[in-house]
C-alpha cells in the first residue's frame, strides 16, 4: 500500500502574530476611560474618524469585538483583561526611557516606594531599606491606599506598601511579613485602662477597649484592613464603635489625638510616644497583620527587579493573606 498526499496530514506552521502598538493601546485606553470616541479624540488631539479606524485595526488584529456601538462605546467583555494588560505595559514603556537616560548619564539609582499611613516609615526601612544596595537611594511618600494602583501605573512610583493581602488586579504582590498589634490611647486613658488591670504591667485584652472607639482610616465599606480590624473585635463577641480619624496621612500611633476616647491598633512597639501624651500598650491576644508591597508584573531587571525577587521570596502565611 502506498501513501498519497492526501493520507498524510504535516502539521501546518502557526503564522507568528505581530505585537500590539503601543500608540493603538493607548488610545483604547483613551476610549475606555473616556467612554465615547468623540471624548477619546479630543484627549489624544487626534480626529475621531482616525481614533475610529485604530480601533476597528485593533479589534481586526486581536479577532474580538472590544467595544459594542450605539450610544456611546460599551465595553465587551474582552475589554476588561485588554484594558488591565495595556495599562501595565504602557507603564512600563512610559518608565524605559527615564531609567534607560539615568544609566546612560550615569546618575544614582532611585528607588521610589509609596506607603499607606498604616505603615510607618520604620516599616519602609526595615522592609525595603535593607534590600536597596548601598550604591542606590530610597525615596519613601506616604500615599492613600486608593491612589497606590494609579501611581504605580503612572511610573511615579516602583513599589508600594500597605496593611493587607489579597490579590489586586493587574499587579505582582507578596506579603513581606507580619507584625503583632498593639494598642495606643491617649495616656490618661491609659491609666484608667490599667485601674482594671490586676498588675499594671499585664497586656491590655480587646475586650477591655469596648467603651472605647476603634480608630479607622477609611469606613469598613472602602477599606479591607478596616474589615480586618474590626472582625478582630467581632470574633471577640463584642461590636465596637468604629471612628474615622479627622487626622489623615499621620503616622497610626497618632490618632488617638484626633478622637477624644479612641483607640488604635497599631504595629508600634509598647511605651510613651509623642512627648507622653500617647501610650502604647500590649495586645493579650496575639493579631497579627500583614505587610504587603506592590509592584508592575513587568519589572524583572535593574534595581527594581533586583528588589522585587528579594520581596517575592519572603515567607509569607496563606491564612493571612486575605486581611486587607
Amino acid at each position: 500500500m502506498t501513501l498519497t498526499e492526501t493520507d498524510c496530514t504535516a502539521p501546518v506552521a502557526s503564522i507568528p502574530q505581530p505585537p500590539l502598538d503601543l500608540h493603538r493601546l493607548e488610545q483604547f485606553v483613551a476610549v475606555v476611560e473616556t467612554g465615547s470616541l468623540t471624548d477619546a479624540a479630543v484627549r489624544l488631539s487626534v480626529s475621531q474618524q482616525a481614533l475610529s479606524v485604530a480601533i476597528r485595526a485593533l479589534e481586526k488584529q486581536v479577532g474580538v469585538t472590544l467595544f459594542i456601538r450605539g450610544k456611546g462605546m460599551r465595553p465587551s467583555p474582552a475589554r476588561l483583561h485588554l484594558y488591565e494588560s495595556a495599562q501595565i505595559l504602557l507603564a512600563a514603556a512610559r518608565r524605559m526611557v527615564p531609567e534607560l537616560r539615568a544609566i546612560g548619564e550615569a546618575h544614582t539609582e532611585r528607588l521610589r516606594v509609596g506607603y499607606t499611613p498604616s505603615v510607618s516609615s520604620i516599616d519602609v526601612l526595615e522592609t525595603i531599606g535593607n534590600r536597596v544596595p548601598a550604591t542606590a537611594h530610597l525615596q519613601a511618600e506616604r500615599l492613600f491606599h486608593r491612589t497606590l494602583r494609579d501611581r504605580l501605573l503612572a511610573g511615579e512610583i516602583d513599589i508600594a506598601l500597605r496593611r493587607g493581602g489579597g490579590t489586586p488586579r493587574g499587579l505582582g504582590n507578596a506579603v513581606v511579613r507580619f507584625d503583632r498589634l498593639n494598642v495606643a490611647v491617649r495616656t490618661e486613658h491609659a491609666e484608667s485602662i490599667r485601674n482594671r488591670l490586676r498588675p499594671i504591667s499585664d497586656p491590655v485584652q480587646l475586650t477591655d477597649l469596648a467603651r472605647l472607639s476603634l480608630i479607622l482610616w477609611a469606613p469598613e465599606s472602602r477599606s479591607r484592613y478596616s474589615t480586618f480590624l474590626l472582625a478582630q473585635c467581632r470574633r471577640l463577641g463584642f461590636e465596637p464603635t468604629a471612628t474615622v480619624s479627622r487626622f489623615q496621612g499621620v503616622d497610626l500611633v497618632a490618632a488617638p489625638l484626633a478622637v477624644d476616647r479612641g483607640f488604635a491598633l497599631v504595629t508600634t512597639k509598647p511605651g510613651s510616644h509623642l512627648d507622653g501624651r500617647i501610650t502604647v500598650m500590649p495586645l493579650r491576644e496575639e493579631i497579627l497583620a500583614p505587610l504587603q508591597a506592590l509592584w508592575l508584573p513587568t519589572e524583572e531587571s535593574g534595581l527594581v527587579g533586583e528588589v522585587v525577587r528579594s520581596i517575592s521570596g519572603a515567607t509569607t502565611d496563606p491564612a493571612l493573606s486575605d486581611a486587607g
